[in-house]
């Protein structure tokens, strides 16, 4: 199985929750990221969290409508109010614990997998 970017933290979650995961035999990670971490420097660089819009938006029924700001995710591409609050929700998401590189430690979900795993970088903001 192989995963790119945030396709690689899918890839090492399908290993862990997949029904099929037996029928890997390998996972290849390139230009793996910790989405989570990434987005948590983007919002600190610029002064202001998106979490209070997004769960406005939640609150009104409005889940599939693009934050105000359509560079919402780490000043790259948008995302709907629902994507943010699932990915980045105050309480911790699924997403957070998966591939949390700017812990430096806790790679729990990584453990759980006893298949080789090839990880190629490609840059620092990878």
């Amino acid at each position: 199985m192989e995963g790119y970017g945030f396709g690689a933290e899918k890839a090492v979650y399908y290993m862990n929750k997949w029904k099929y995961k037996d029928n890997v035999i390998a996972l290849i990670l390139i230009g793996f990221c910790d989405t989570v971490g990434t987005q948590e420097i983007y919002e600190k660089k610029i002064g202001k969290t998106y979490y209070d819009e997004a769960l406005d938006l939640q609150e009104k029924g409005l889940n599939e409508h693009f934050l105000s700001d359509l560079l919402t995710f780490a000043g790259e591409i948008p995302i709907s109010s629902q994507t943010y609050f699932d990915f980045f929700s105050k309480g911790g998401s699924i997403l957070s614990t998966v591939m949390s590189l700017r812990n430096g430690r806790n790679f729990t979900m990584f453990a759980n997998i006893h298949l080789p795993i090839l990880g190629i970088m490609g840059d620092d903001d990878e």
